[in-house]
């Protein structure tokens, strides 16, 4: 008798494969149609957005999953709310809660709910979800600014500051010299011989730095954000080993000799390195070496008070020595597009994202996506995005391919107070096999080539694991920042906040991303010569690759 084994493995693979593929199938299913009713929803069209939520309720990609479920019962208070039935408002609010929404504060100010706002049940509602919120945010702690708040609630902020980095922070395994238990001991008394509210804040932001992290920070109360975001008319970068302008946004600069590609060698009379150890180093950082050097000599390097000049000395391209006096403003007189597009040569088009903030994104995207069905190739620019929205990043990426794709991977850590008890370790909640749709009415086909530096960061880098992961294409210039995660903010004594970074990413074959960034395909960096000359290296590159492949 011939053996069965091979047949049995074979058919287990494809039984295997098979379920996989319609775990993905349902799983898109059920996101193409909250998409959909999401979009009533914003059509005002409540009725048939209900009815599509009422469905999913009985999704077999709901069953486990809580905090879909939470959502869902919330869009159907909200959009039962908004026809006038306040009975199944108030009833599905109800459930969203008991499967685990606590966002009492949105809840407070939501307009869609306000049919229900008197309701006797919803009052209790936000009472007890308040009640239990009280544990980590209340007005004991979240005290108003004063000049100088008193050592005691400085002290409790640092301690809150500790607390939630303790307890949350995610990258501990990327500074293992680091124990936050002796860090916090060490700042008692730096805390304490801080003479106002400002100088506080600024030894909080030192404590962060330890942490090495682009999403571990803290964000000044609004009366002093005027003394540290003042921002100056030129742009800086490191490059080749030197500080230099990579650009003017003033004439006036222009017209006192500067220009791109000057060094820049002193900063109110210190050199610039001695500056950066002084002034920058102590409060800005990131998850990696050339991240830190992007937050540290373009972001951070000559910010300071709004009004207050800046004086820089720059290395003149005959050697002299020129001083100028840069003013520092609130907002920099710059054109900034989110979304941009142009026509390069040989049909090839050229789009650059800045930022993925906002819905807005997409719309601004989806106004030049009938320009890109026409180009013969496309290069999408990330190089200054920071960041921003997932929803808004994947939907971007959607309108180039026509299937299911894979995203990153990503985990958490999952306290458990008993386990401590018992003596076990603690374990982190993973996320894997994320997939997002493709959006089958608007699909661009043709090569496609990403530009990346630096400055891609946090939302744009999972862009580019995406892209990367699909295959679609190559991507040119300089690594991703390295940093990532979804960050806790919370409040802090004095009107200021802090955040932690709660999650970490990776490839789906545990390839990290933290601390390394996404790789390019082809690594090119531009040079001193290239900023004096006006010439995009990066730029140039892709045009030509893109020739090639015809």
């Amino acid at each position: 008798m011939k053996s069965t084994i091979p047949v049995l493995v074979a058919l287990l693979l494809l039984f295997s494969c098979k379920t996989k593929k319609d775990q993905i199938d349902v799983r898109f299913e059920f996101v193409y149609k909250l998409d959909q009713a999401t979009a009533l929803y914003q059509q005002s069209k409540h009725q048939n957005a209900i009815y599509i939520l009422e469905e999913l309720l009985n999704h077999p990609n709901l069953s486990d999953n809580k905090r879909e479920q939470a959502s869902i019962y919330y869009d159907l208070a909200c959009n039962y709310s908004l026809i006038g039935k306040k009975d199944q408002a108030v009833d599905y609010l109800e459930k969203s809660i008991q499967h685990g929404y606590a966002n009492f504060k949105h809840l407070q100010i939501d307009s869609d709910l306000d049919l229900i706002r008197e309701d006797e049940k919803f009052k209790k509602m936000v009472c007890k979800l308040k009640q239990e919120q009280s544990l980590w945010e209340n007005n004991f702690m979240n005290t108003p600014y004063r000049e100088n708040i008193s050592e005691t609630e400085k002290t409790a902020g640092l301690s809150k500051l500790w607390s939630e980095i303790k307890f949350n922070y995610i990258n501990f395994d990327h500074v293992p010299e680091i124990n936050i238990d002796s860090l916090y001991l060490a700042y008692l008394p730096k805390i304490k011989e801080t003479g106002n509210t400002n100088e506080y804040y600024q030894v909080l932001q030192e404590f962060c730095v330890h942490l090495q992290d682009g999403h571990t920070e803290i964000q000044f109360p609004e009366e002093l954000r005027n003394l540290h975001n003042g921002k100056v008319p030129i742009q800086t970068r490191l490059v080749e080993n030197k500080v230099i302008i990579t650009n003017i946004y003033d004439e006036a600069l222009l017209a006192e000799g500067l220009k791109p590609g000057i060094e820049i060698t002193h900063i109110d009379n210190l050199e610039t390195r001695k500056y950066v150890e002084k002034y920058i180093q102590p409060y800005w950082t990131s998850n990696s070496k050339h991240g830190r050097n992007r937050t540290v000599f373009e972001y951070a390097l000559l910010r300071g008070p709004v009004d207050k000049n800046v004086r820089i000395t720059c290395k003149m391209d005959d050697g002299s020595p020129q001083t100028v006096e840069l003013p520092r403003l609130k907002y920099i007189p710059m054109e900034w597009k989110p979304v941009s597009y142009k026509e390069l040569e040989d049909n090839i088009g050229y789009v650059k994202i800045n930022s993925f903030y906002a819905d807005e994104i997409v719309v601004l995207f989806d106004s030049v996506f009938n320009h890109i069905q026409n180009n013969d190739a496309l290069i999408i620019d990330l190089r200054e995005n920071g960041g921003g929205n997932g929803r808004v990043g994947w939907t971007i990426l959607g309108y180039f391919t026509d299937t299911p794709f894979q995203i990153f991977n990503w985990k958490s850590r999952l306290y458990r107070p008993i386990w401590r008890a018992w003596g076990r370790r603690e374990e982190t909640y993973e996320k894997t096999n994320q997939y997002r749709y493709a959006d089958h009415k608007k699909y661009y086909s043709n090569p496609i080539v990403l530009l990346t530096r630096s400055r891609t960061a946090s939302m744009a880098e999972n862009f580019c694991m995406g892209f990367k992961i699909m295959k679609r294409g190559k991507i040119i210039g300089e690594p991703t920042a390295g940093t990532s995660g979804t960050p806790l903010i919370f409040s802090l004594p004095g009107g200021g906040k802090g955040q932690v970074v709660t999650t970490r990413s990776t490839f789906p074959d545990g390839t990290e991303l933290i601390g390394k960034g996404v790789e390019p395909d082809i690594i090119v960096s531009p040079g001193i010569e290239d900023f004096k000359n006006g010439y995009d290296p990066i730029l140039n590159k892709a045009i030509t690759y893109l020739k090639n492949l015809n």
